[in-house]
């Protein structure tokens, strides 16, 4: 709640609750403090308003109202209100002082001094508390602003850095894609020379050669070759597949399960065919010989 309303009900308040209470000793009492509220009194002042002070207190069972000095207090303007407390103070004590031991007033006026600068001190208080309320408020605004502009900062710096990592990941992806399409071209041009040299080695000795030998040698630089190309292949797949989703890994584990050792084992087969032919035939001829001149 802010702190002048608040002060504002109060008066109201103060004032709703005394408006048909009020009597004209409290009148009075309130047109002497606001007399004495624009300056300092003088010595001739002083005696006259002990007199009217004293015909007031001076009426049957008067008692001033709290709310009547304090509703008159919070009604004086901001900017005179320390200056015209100081005046009622002030003049209040004067007057007091001026008043002897003996007479019948002398304690109402006390009571009325007491009154009115505990009301001062409450209100300087609140005065004071308004100020310090008002300035947290302004710190907690400007809290506030700078808040939002570091979660402005903040949101621009995450935007930043999302644009850093997918570019990060643009490169890396450009990367791999370079690797393989050399890969790609360093593997038809290794394949391509390889078959070159093959059947040129091939063709170029096939009439030296007995067709065992030839069809060893055959068997050996395919298996050779062929097994270079598919982990040369396997390899460029596997880079081509890094990083990927879980459905490629799955593409990938299906490409990748070409069994190699099953082309190995058949390339086996046919050596070991060929080896059995050429002991066979061997053996047979040794048989022949032996037979024929033995």
């Amino acid at each position: 709640m802010d702190i002048s309303n608040f002060l504002n009900n109060l008066n109201e308040k103060n004032e709703k609750n005394s408006k048909d209470e009020i009597s004209a000793n409290d009148e009075k009492l309130i047109e002497i403090l606001q007399e004495i509220s624009n300056d300092y009194l003088q010595e001739g002042e002083i005696e006259k308003y002990k007199k009217r002070l004293k015909i007031i207190y001076g009426s049957e069972n008067f008692r001033h109202k709290y709310s009547q000095i304090t509703s008159y207090l919070l009604t004086i303007k901001k900017e005179n209100k320390n200056e015209t407390f100081g005046f009622i103070s002030h003049n209040i004590s004067k007057i007091y002082n001026e008043i002897n031991e003996d007479d019948t007033i002398k304690q109402q006026v006390l009571k009325l001094s007491d009154h009115i600068n505990l009301e001062i001190l409450r209100i300087k208080d609140i005065n004071t508390f308004k100020k310090e309320f008002q300035q947290a408020e302004k710190n907690l605004k400007q809290t506030k602003t700078k808040i939002k502009n570091m979660e402005c900062d903040l949101k621009e710096a995450k935007e930043t850095i999302k644009e850093i990592s997918n570019l990060n990941d643009e490169v890396k992806s450009s990367r791999r894609e370079y690797i393989t399409i050399l890969g790609v071209f360093a593997s038809i041009i290794l394949a391509f020379v390889a078959g070159l040299s093959f059947s040129n080695a091939v063709l170029s000795n096939i009439d030296k050669a007995s067709i065992y030998r030839l069809s060893f040698i055959v068997c050996l630089i395919g298996l050779f070759i062929t097994n270079i190309l598919y982990y040369l292949y396997k390899f460029i797949k596997d880079i081509h597949f890094n990083n990927y989703s879980n459905k490629s890994k799955d593409q990938k584990s299906k490409f990748c399960n070409s069994d190699i050792r099953k082309f190995n084992v058949f390339i086996a087969i046919i050596i070991l065919c060929i080896f059995i032919v050429w002991a066979f035939e061997t053996e047979i001829k040794h048989f022949i010989l032996f037979n024929l001149f033995c």
